[in-house]
């Protein structure tokens, strides 16, 4: 990622005295025309370097350096929406869509309005290597950024992360949800399943600047192709993720 290369960066100027404690980091422009980023990808560098600790981010004076080192922590490092329950090298294989309204039984899956308007991409997640089925997905989307279907599956990217670049909305928050649930007939086959077998259903909801839900995803894993890990450990640079495998 991009951004933790800033942070590394940053974090080398900052622990070698480069940069000293009391001083203002260049403004956000400066700071991506140096290491060759979007502003974007400065401003989250710059979140995380606040959320170590390292440095305060004023409002009028910009971004002030506070600390030498981070502070050292139990963490559950998760830098980016797609770090949270990580998928291995895969690829989405759109299977159809359509634009629906939420029925009540809908609605109470997705935590929304009864009757609210959502356009729907069925998709089948496989591994890169052997096209293994990892799950079915069902994506929500707002009904406004149903241009970016031609693009899903065909770029190495989320689709919040399209979603960002074609129409400029930032993902603000993600929650996850786990639950049982059960292979229905429709997606049996693809999954090369049985019908009524367990599975393990994940579902993100994606908000964005004005604190609305404008992405979910219903995720149908099959019991036997789940596992997943969470690990903290004590420092800074732990590399500690939720992790998805086969």
């Amino acid at each position: 990622m991009l951004y933790r290369q800033v942070v590394d960066k940053l974090l080398a100027k900052i622990e070698s005295g480069h940069l000293d404690v009391g001083d203002s980091l260049p403004p956000e422009p400066e700071l991506a025309q140096q290491y060759l980023v979007s502003r974007h990808t400065v401003r989250e560098a710059l979140r995380i370097l606040g959320e170590m600790g390292v440095v305060d981010r004023r409002p009028g004076a910009g971004t002030v350096i506070k600390a030498r080192k981070p502070q050292p922590s139990y963490m559950q490092v998760i830098r980016s929406p797609q770090e949270l329950l990580q998928y291995p090298a895969s690829v989405l294989y759109v299977q159809g869509s359509r634009y629906v309204r939420s029925s009540r039984k809908l609605a109470a899956l997705l935590q929304c309005r009864t009757g609210e308007r959502w356009f729907q991409v069925q998709a089948l997640r496989c591994l890169r290597s052997d096209k293994t089925p990892i799950c079915w997905l069902d994506l929500y989307l707002a009904p406004e950024y149903s241009g970016v279907l031609p693009l899903i599956g065909k770029r190495d990217q989320p689709v919040y992360e399209i979603i960002l670049e074609k129409y400029g909305e930032q993902t603000q928050s993600v929650s996850v949800d786990l639950g049982v649930s059960r292979i229905s007939a429709a997606m049996a086959e693809p999954l090369r399943a049985k019908a009524g077998e367990p599975s393990l259903r994940v579902i993100r909801r994606y908000g964005g600047t004005d604190k609305r839900t404008f992405q979910i995803s219903v995720s149908e894993h099959p019991a036997d192709r789940y596992n997943y890990r969470l690990q903290l450990q004590y420092g800074l640079n732990t590399g500690a993720a939720w992790r998805l495998g086969t």
